[in-house]
């Protein structure tokens, strides 16, 4: 279902197979809560203008502010009693049970626009906090940094959409009818909902409790403790009440000059007069009219059709066509841009940067309230992506009180604000004012980035909470804009009697990806602890080589260099019986030593190493492109070791003739010797013979079942994605050890091939976790103890598989 509204190549923007389902899903319900919503804010926003004027429009600013106020302080009280899933399917449940008591009613009664103006402001928007929430459930830190800017396009899309059937609806169709097609959307909505843990085939989390806070008040009257200790909390509502009435100034002044150009004459500016109600047996004709101006974007954006006979349609069509299409430009390929260079803080000083010059030209006279208007929602990306991205920084279970307290009623606080203001300011000085506000809400900006440091930092400390939050803090200050954010990293990395090793595990990653060549010094401090643990060295070496070569940095740090050697080889000949941190340790020395010393130090190691010590300089050989190692690996394609004679073959293939070494490989790969197959096998795979292809199939039968997992492994590598399921039942049904090797031999597959792979073990542990949980009626954790212990270690390997360490744990202390 999905996937059929989902308008975008995500091979295109980016987007891996690993992200593709969650995306999906979260831009699809957003686009459908979009279409849905400017249908409803036409037609709500028109009923009241047509009944009550425009000159009254501010009073209804201010009720739909104060109804989404009401609407937050009353989820405080349901949220703390149901989990994601059940609240989003009440909150498209609730706008539903207004809107079938708006329909209980005759249009024409006062009864059926309340009942709209609850459906939409006091039950839809909740609908939308809970749906950043699910954006934030389903994505990390650097999937969301990148993901986010995707799921707010479909803001303009649907906006795009949701203009067009508007209007054309409202040609067709009664009022009632029209807003029956807003029921129909939330009906789809609830349907994608209800399915999507199916779809994205979700493994229960196990608890070590059931419950991350007593009670949402609790929560709340926490908040005013932060706001006393987190100055990014007051930053934060500093710029969500600013935003608020910059944004209801310009949009109070587009309906303004919308319904003036209606109705051709002018509007009086004085505010405000008093409110009387009236009937709306006659509003379809003015709802039509006033939906085709003030729809986001007209029909003939949607329907390619220009109205030539009526000009004002027809220029603004053309002008919301042009600035649409540059709002979903930014979304796309601008706003992700910005994000990753220059980090979360940034961006929303971007984004304030344009509302100031925005401003500025409409103060002026340069700049009329439509291109203004079109501006802020078309680089409104920038920030928005970025302040959503920003709750990350917060532990899970309190974001559900802060997005309550900070869009639930800090932004409509600003919308009161905005309208305040407008009651008191005239005319002229609308534009003028809220210039001010956007200058001071850029200094606020600049000013904000070492407290979201802190706050980041804050939630790295050692805590009762769940480790995915720490991970999430360590992804989250990884990224950049921070104020010495790696540095603080570096330090948290080296205390190892502090963190746990999965923490620091991805601290590690999270470094690697940064590619700062400042890391190398805590590295070695690492390196030089004789009580730190084998993996962690591991993983400090995988880093280290990745990082590449370094030339830059080593011209102004070549004491770094030298002692970073002279570690590695201390470290080379402590653990001669370690194959594994053998293996990385020749890499990296051949990669930051010097290159004239490359090879006098590999011709020693091969002369006087062992037969492993051999092997592992010959798969180092991989990396080198130079012609003339031939001249040196030739000898070994004649070792009587198959480990020795494979590893060469591999490294000389770009060189050598291939037509010689395919002969070598069949040689090999037709001998009885296990060995022997295995090392032909591997050679193919690691070569991407695909002329050797043809003799790889027939090992999927061997008796032996390292055998078959070689084969597996080479014909995937070639490309045949057909037997990534084959790999995925050896992970999941062999024996520990098998299946232990097959899931380490992923990583010698290609990204999308290792990503693809690992959905298919996330659908198959979420089919496997369930069939054990279900029928024991697993609730609580106590409920764990009686089960048997060979079902404990299944789901203990299950969840390792997919990395949910949180309640990996909460299975180890059973």
């Amino acid at each position: 279902m999905n996937r059929m509204i989902w308008p975008f190549s995500l091979k295109r923007l980016g987007v891996s197979p690993h992200e593709a389902a969650r995306l999906r899903i979260v831009w699809s319900l957003r686009f459908l809560y979009q279409v849905g919503f400017v249908i409803a804010w036409t037609i709500i926003t028109a009923l009241f203008v047509e009944q009550f004027g425009i000159h009254n429009l501010l009073w209804f600013f201010l009720a739909e502010a104060v109804v989404m106020i009401l609407g937050s302080l009353l989820a405080r009280f349901i949220t703390p009693r149901v989990n994601l899933q059940q609240y989003l399917l009440f909150t498209v449940l609730l706008p539903l049970v207004f809107l079938g008591m708006a329909f209980s009613v005759p249009s024409d009664h006062l009864a059926f626009f309340l009942f709209l103006v609850l459906a939409k402001n006091l039950a839809f928007y909740q609908l939308s906090l809970a749906l950043y929430r699910k954006g934030e459930a389903l994505f990390t830190p650097s999937e969301a940094q990148k993901m986010m800017p995707f799921a707010e396009s479909a803001i303009t899309v649907g906006a795009v959409v949701g203009a067009g059937i508007t209007v054309w609806a409202m040609g067709i169709f009664e009022v009632e009818a029209v807003l029956g097609i807003w029921g129909g959307i939330l009906f789809l909505m609830g349907a994608i909902i209800y399915f999507t843990p199916q779809w994205l085939h979700a493994i229960p989390e196990i608890s070590s409790s059931l419950e991350h806070e007593a009670s949402q008040s609790k929560s709340f009257g926490r908040i005013w403790k932060d706001l006393r200790k987190l100055p990014f909390l007051r930053y934060i509502i500093f710029v969500l009440v600013l935003q608020g009435m910059i944004f209801t100034v310009v949009e109070f002044t587009f309906i303004n000059d919308v319904q003036h150009h209606i109705t051709h004459k002018d509007i009086p500016a004085e505010l405000p007069g008093p409110l009387n109600a009236s009937l709306f047996g006659s509003a379809k004709e003015k709802v039509a009219e006033i939906s085709h101006h003030t729809g986001k974007v007209l029909h003939d954006i949607v329907s390619g059709e220009v109205i030539m006979h009526e000009k004002l349609a027809h220029d603004l069509g053309m002008f919301h066509l042009l600035f649409g299409l540059l709002a979903l430009f930014v979304q796309l390929f601008i706003t992700p841009f910005v994000l990753h260079k220059f980090g979360i803080v940034r961006s929303m000083v971007g984004f304030f940067g344009i509302l100031v010059v925005s401003l500025l030209g409409a103060a002026l006279g340069y700049v009329n309230v439509n291109l203004l208007r079109t501006t802020q929602h078309g680089f409104h990306s920038l920030g928005e992506s970025a302040y959503h991205v920003s709750f990350y920084s917060w532990f899970a279970h309190r974001r559900d009180s802060l997005r309550l307290f900070l869009d639930g009623i800090m932004r409509p606080l600003g919308v009161i604000l905005g309208v305040l203001f407008l009651f008191l300011f005239p005319q002229p000085y609308w534009f003028i004012g809220a210039l001010l506000l956007a200058v001071f809400l850029l200094v606020l900006g600049w000013r904000m980035r070492p407290s979201f440091t802190q706050i980041s930092q804050k939630n790295m400390e050692p805590t009762d909470q769940p480790i995915a939050e720490q991970l999430n803090a360590i992804e989250v200050l990884g990224q950049p804009g921070h104020e010495r954010g790696i540095e603080y990293l570096m330090v948290e990395l080296q205390k190892g009697d502090i963190h746990h090793e999965v923490v620091r595990i991805k601290i590690i990653d999270t470094l690697t990806e940064v590619q700062n060549p400042e890391v190398v010094h805590a590295y070695l401090n690492i390196l030089q602890d004789v009580n730190e643990s084998r993996e962690i060295k591991g993983r400090v070496l995988r880093s280290l080589y990745h990082l590449g070569k370094l030339d830059e940095y080593w011209e102004k740090h070549s004491f770094g260099r030298c002692h970073l050697l002279q570690v590695m080889e201390e470290l080379f000949e402590q653990t001669h019986a370690d194959a594994y941190l053998q293996k990385w340790l020749v890499m990296n020395i051949f990669t930051h030593m010097d290159s004239h010393q490359v090879v006098p130090f590999f011709l020693k190691i091969m002369e006087e190493g062992d037969r492993e010590l051999q092997s592992i300089c010959l798969r180092s050989c991989m990396m080198f492109d130079d012609p003339e190692i031939v001249h040196y690996l030739y000898p070994y394609l004649q070792d009587d070791d198959p480990r020795i004679k494979g590893h060469a073959l591999i490294a000389m293939w770009r060189f050598a003739d291939k037509k010689a070494l395919r002969d070598i490989v069949r040689r090999m790969i037709y001998q009885p010797e296990e060995e022997a197959q295995i090392a032909a096998i591997y050679a193919i795979g690691e070569t991407r013979d695909y002329d050797s292809r043809s003799l790889l199939p027939s090992f999927l039968h061997s008796p032996r079942k390292s055998t078959q997992l070689h084969a597996l492994v080479a014909l995937t590598k070639l490309g045949e994605s057909q037997y990534a399921e084959h790999l995925v039942h050896f992970i999941l049904t062999e024996e520990y050890r098998i299946a232990q090797t097959a899931y380490r031999m992923l990583e010698r597959l290609p990204t999308d091939v290792q990503e693809r792979i690992q959905e298919r073990i996330h659908a198959a542990v979420s089919h496997r976790v369930m069939e054990i949980i279900v029928p024991h009626r697993i609730e609580q954790l106590e409920d764990l103890r009686s089960l048997p212990r060979s079902v404990l270690d299944e789901l203990k390997r299950l969840y390792g598989l997919t990395r949910k360490y949180d309640s990996l744990f909460v299975l180890e202390r059973v």
